[in-house]
């Protein structure tokens, strides 16, 4: 499974001299990272020395600061509630990278290569020589084969001219522990740059995660898809999690993603934005039968075409419509093949 090492750059505060426009990116990129891994079943990691040193340098987000640029790049963020995930993630040794792989000291005797050159100088000085250390420590894990730092991303921003991977290569290197010395070491990092980048691992997290994922997928591809739109209440229900891996549908990743798109325009309200065969599930066969309803609440059934080949995957779900005291509801019930009995579950 992907993991990631976050860049000290993400977390510290630009100069004054930094354009509205380089503030505004600064912040968003910020603000959205900090909600990608709040809702990723992935390992996160940051190097705490890096944080220490930003802090002693003034240079890390306080309220003031991050008042002042908002105002001045005119991006409306919830300047508290980024406050408290700031310090959540970037100081507390529970996110520390030294927790998540053996290596704790890696000093090289020589030159460290670190390209592109980028992702050293646009840190600050004194930060430059504690990142180094602990991307020589994640190289040398990686060559070890260690989890963490095998799958390891590294979580940066933008290089110009673009570079898509990160060398990491030092020479005469001591490492504790064990006490050793290498003589060489070097790996590749893929580089990551915006959270939507993140769709790439979407799949591998919704087979970590299960149905709390697969919400949590729903409401990212509403966000992107549909910018603007105020997703209703919805829901998967218990069953559903389960029918995905009892009609082998979990097990195509193109299916999967998909329905993933099929469930976001319908918590938006766009399912007639695509070609999809919606039709209400009837008590019985006859086209004029009654739309079965939910008996606890009248939430109305639905049924989607997934794929009309193959297995033939239907989605469905229980749509309750907004009334003056109620707020609209969407509760997605299961999938079935279109072999299966049409009997949505209820709960």
């Amino acid at each position: 499974m992907p993991s990631f090492f976050v860049d000290p750059l993400v977390c510290t505060v630009p100069t004054e001299t930094a354009s509205s426009q380089e503030l505004g990116d600064w912040l968003q990129a910020l603000d959205g990272w900090l909600a990608a891994l709040d809702s990723s079943p992935f390992a996160w990691k940051n190097a705490i020395a890096c944080t220490e040193k930003i802090v002693e340098l003034g240079r890390f987000p306080d309220f003031d600061s991050l008042r002042r640029i908002t105002v001045a790049s005119k991006v409306d963020v919830n300047v508290g509630y980024l406050l408290q995930r700031v310090n959540r993630f970037f100081q507390d040794d529970v996110h520390d990278l030294h927790t998540a792989i053996p290596t704790q000291v890696a000093l090289s005797e020589s030159a460290t290569i670190i390209e592109p050159r980028q992702i050293m100088t646009r840190n600050m000085a004194d930060v430059q020589p504690l990142f180094a250390e602990a991307l020589i420590c994640l190289a040398l894990d990686k060559s070890r084969k260690d989890a963490f730092a095998r799958e390891a991303r590294i979580v940066t921003r933008p290089f110009e001219p673009e570079h898509r991977s990160i060398l990491v290569r030092a020479e005469n290197v001591e490492v504790e522990p064990p006490n050793t010395h290498e003589l060489r070491i070097e790996n590749m990092f893929s580089a990551v740059f915006t959270p939507r980048d993140l769709v790439d691992f979407r799949y591998e997290s919704l087979l970590e995660g299960g149905g709390s994922s697969f919400v949590t997928a729903v409401r990212e591809l509403v966000a992107e898809t549909f910018p603007g739109v105020t997703a209703p209440e919805f829901s998967v229900g218990r069953h559903f999690w389960r029918s995905l891996e009892t009609t082998a549908m979990i097990e195509d990743r193109f299916v999967v993603e998909k329905a993933l798109k099929i469930c976001a325009a319908i918590v938006a309200g766009r399912h007639d934005d695509l070609d999809l065969r919606r039709r209400p599930v009837r008590k019985t066969r006859a086209a004029d039968s009654d739309q079965v309803t939910r008996s606890s609440d009248k939430a109305k059934a639905w049924r989607i075409t997934i794929t009309l080949h193959g297995a033939g995957y239907r989605l469905q779900y229980w749509a309750t419509p907004r009334t003056d005291k109620t707020p609209e509801r969407i509760d997605f019930a299961n999938v079935a093949r279109e072999r299966d009995p049409v009997d949505p579950p209820e709960e």
